[in-house]
This record gives structure tokens, sequence and C-alpha cells, in this order.
């Protein structure tokens, strides 16, 4: 009888040794060998998955991607006044060291999206979710009146997804300068300016 294969599982083993390899050496200590070695399998089997380092990188940010929506929606933000939703934000901006951690791949990713048309597909798809969760949040915020009428959501949308990602840089590149009670303070600043 053939051997039944679980792919997620194997996935996720692969994923959780790719992160260990990065916790102990950077990025630059990522490989298919590398992360097959390290989750204990044989070169070929990490390969049938996984062509390359950066095909590595894009599963490392899409695992992210996904885990925070799913920390976002677990997220009661019916009738729960401001707070919530600047917590939904917080999510987004790297206030940790392994989401720093994280967010080191997301910045490899960019630069390599110059240069690499899938990966900067990848980037633009992973970019349209983020935006698209934002503008969620924000028709949510407007149906319980934390947003002013004469807002326009889609601007607000762009602006707020422009915040996140400037945040994100600074907090992930100067994390004493902008510590996780700074994020709080600045995001919970810009959404109390939407109700004006």
């Amino acid at each position: 009888m053939p051997k039944i294969v679980d792919h997620e599982a194997r996935r996720e083993l692969i994923a959780e040794a790719l992160w260990r390899i990065v916790d102990r050496e950077g990025i630059g200590g990522v490989s298919v060998r590398s992360v097959a070695a390290e989750a204990g399998f044989p070169r070929a089997t990490a390969a049938y998955y996984f062509d390359n380092q950066a095909e590595l990188l894009l599963m490392a940010i899409r695992q992210s991607v996904e885990r925070s929506e799913s920390r976002i929606k677990r997220e009661n933000l019916e009738d729960g006044g401001l707070d919530p939703f600047v917590k939904a934000v917080v999510e987004l901006i790297p206030t940790t060291p392994k989401r720093r951690r994280q967010s080191t791949i997301w910045l490899e990713v960019i630069v390599r999206a110059s240069q690499d048309d899938t990966v900067r597909s990848h980037l633009a798809d992973w970019d349209a979710i983020v935006r698209a969760g934002v503008l969620e949040l924000l028709v949510k915020m407007k149906a319980q009146k934390l947003v002013a009428r004469s807002r326009d959501l889609e601007v607000e949308a762009d602006l707020l997804h422009a915040v996140i990602d400037g945040m994100a840089l600074h907090a992930m590149t100067e994390p004493r300068t902008i510590p996780p009670s700074r994020v709080r303070e600045l995001v919970r600043c810009h959404l109390e300016r939407l109700a004006k």
C-alpha cells in the first residue's frame, strides 16, 4: 500500500525549520538544502515543494500574512469602541522580536521583487490583501460611527496602509525609539483623527 503523505504537515515542518535557521543564522543561512537538513528531510523532499530560496521566503511571508489575518479575525470588532481596531492595526506592525524577524524576510523579498517578476507578483498580491484588510477595518469603524461620514474610505485606507508600512519599518529598524507602547499610541492617535 502506498504511503500517504500529509503535504500540509510537511510544509509546516519546512516552515518551522526555516524560522529556526533565520533565528540562528539570518536569511543568508536559508537554502533548500539547509532547510531540508534542519527539518530532517532529504534535500529532494524539500525541493519537491520549493525550488529555491526565493520560494522558501515567499512561503514564510504567506504564512506570516495568514497568521496575522487569523489573529485579526479573532478580534471582536463589533461595538467594542476603538480598542479592538487599535489592536488589529498594531497586529500589522512588528512590535515583538519574532515579528521583527518575520519582517526582515519581507524586506528581503521587497529587494528581490525589483529583479524577479514572480516575487514582485506575490508581493503585490499580499500588499493588496493588507490594503483590503485595512479598508475592511475602516468600513467597520465607519459603521460604528468611529469614522466621520465625510471621510473617503478609499483615501483613508491608502493613508492608513502607508502609516502601517512606515511604522513597521521604524519599529523593525529602531525598536528602542518606537517601542510597542509608542506604536499603540500613534495608531490610536491616527484612528482617533478619523472621527473628526
